[in-house]
């Protein structure tokens, strides 16, 4: 479902997009800025708004043509909210069933030429992807329809070649089923570009992403995670959770590039833990790791240093949890002052994140116990701005080989690169 709202902000016209299918956005755009006419004193007013095709990828005419409409009128001047068809969870964003008004689109004659595809599934395994093309022509004429699949910097893979296969159209609307075989490309995302070419030189295109993904995948990274430390399987697990999930609940003609994201970073984080033994990727990364603890799983965001190796001289900073609430910016001032300075030793700065259910003495203690027991040797610190009860103050006073101690910033700068710098001095001298 799409949900766009338009009304008038601050006196000026103001459309936004609030949702697509897969998340909120609650964007204001400027180019859905709606036309007012009339004003609060007039007893009807006329709001028109336009809504590009590209806010609807990969659906639009003329290979779709049934869509679902609804327009309601929010304001509390009314008892009940005035709408094309009432709906009791229009407000209520966290149904996923609705009602609406039927709408097909139709073009006629004497319209200009049109062009759009579709892929049953922009997933691709082993078999080849079937891809429907719609042409809507005018009049009847010849054409010509060339495809390709391009890898992620735009190099030609697979080609129908030259100027593709000669079709002849009909007045009206014109579908063309083609194949493209992708077995034997990696695991990677792709994309299928199509165009249509026509007589008087107009070129019309279409593309869409794929991802190149056989039906396995999952299963044998499962498998591969099972021989690497334990402490480190929690965090590529979480991933896989996700991947697998999202691949059951999403629309099948849905972009894979996030999907695509994650998978790629599985694959690169596997292939260093595998090569090294060790998850952190080089220096100059943000990782999100995940700590399998006795009361649930806990995550913090893991910020390496320019740089960084692991080298047993090095320091890992263990940040207080964050509640998700104001940005943190903390983790990159200490990162960028710290790469500013040639001669600190590596630095690796962990940042717990609370969820609704941990308490934060517990997520905190249960993080820097993951980072004694992955990073040993390595100092470990936690900066105490002030007199925090939640500070886990007992595990730097434990018997044990881990380095852990408590940085007093009683006199720190309150925020920016002085603070930074403070602490980073503190590092030196502990």
């Amino acid at each position: 479902m799409w949900r766009f709202t338009f009304g008038a902000g601050e006196g000026l016209p103001a459309g936004y997009l609030r949702r697509s299918p897969d998340r909120l956005i609650d964007t204001h755009i400027l180019e859905l800025a709606p036309e007012i006419e009339g004003d609060a004193r007039e007893t009807r007013r006329l709001l028109r708004a336009s809504l590009p095709w590209t806010y609807f990828e990969p659906y639009a005419p003329p290979i779709d043509s049934l869509f679902g409409l609804n327009i309601a009128l929010d304001d509390p001047g009314f008892e009940d909210t005035p709408a094309l068809i009432p709906d009791p969870a229009l407000f209520r964003p966290g149904l996923d069933r609705r009602r609406y008004v039927p709408v097909t689109l139709t073009l006629g004659l004497d319209s200009g030429r049109r062009f759009h595809g579709r892929v049953d599934d922009s997933v691709v395994g082993r078999n080849p992807v079937e891809f429907d093309i719609a042409i809507w022509s005018p009049v009847a004429e010849r054409g010509g329809v060339v495809t390709e699949i391009l890898d992620r910097y735009g190099k030609s893979l697979i080609s129908s070649g030259g100027k593709g296969g000669a079709i002849e159209l009909s007045p009206g609307l014109n579908l063309i089923t083609r194949q493209a075989d992708l077995s034997a490309l990696p695991v990677d995302d792709y994309l299928l570009t199509t165009r249509a070419l026509f007589p008087d030189g107009e070129k019309l295109v279409w593309e869409t992403s794929l991802l190149r993904m056989d039906g396995d995948w999952i299963a044998e990274t499962r498998e591969r995670i099972g021989a690497l430390d334990a402490l480190d399987r929690p965090t590529f697990e979480h991933r896989l959770d996700l991947i697998e999930t999202h691949m059951e609940t999403r629309d099948p003609r849905s972009s894979p590039t996030a999907l695509g994201v994650s998978i790629t970073e599985v694959a690169n984080m596997l292939r260093q833990a595998e090569k090294t033994g060790y998850i952190f990727p080089p220096g100059g990364s943000v990782l999100t790791v995940c700590a399998e603890t006795g009361s649930g799983p806990v995550f913090a965001m893991a910020y390496l240093s320019e740089g960084w190796t692991g080298d047993p001289d090095g320091c890992v900073l263990v940040l207080p949890p964050w509640d998700g609430g104001a940005e943190d910016t903390w983790p990159r001032e200490l990162l960028a002052a710290h790469d500013r300075r040639s001669d600190d030793d590596d630095l690796a700065i962990l940042r717990p994140l609370l969820s609704g259910s941990g308490r934060r003495a517990r997520v905190f203690a249960d993080c820097l116990d993951w980072a004694a027991a992955r990073l040993p040797g390595l100092r470990i610190r936690v900066p105490a701005l002030d007199d925090d009860p939640d500070l886990p103050r007992d595990r730097f006073t434990r018997d044990g080989g881990a380095d852990i101690g408590l940085l007093d910033l009683e006199t720190a700068p309150a925020k920016g690169s002085a603070r930074a710098g403070f602490v980073l001095d503190a590092l030196r001298r502990r």
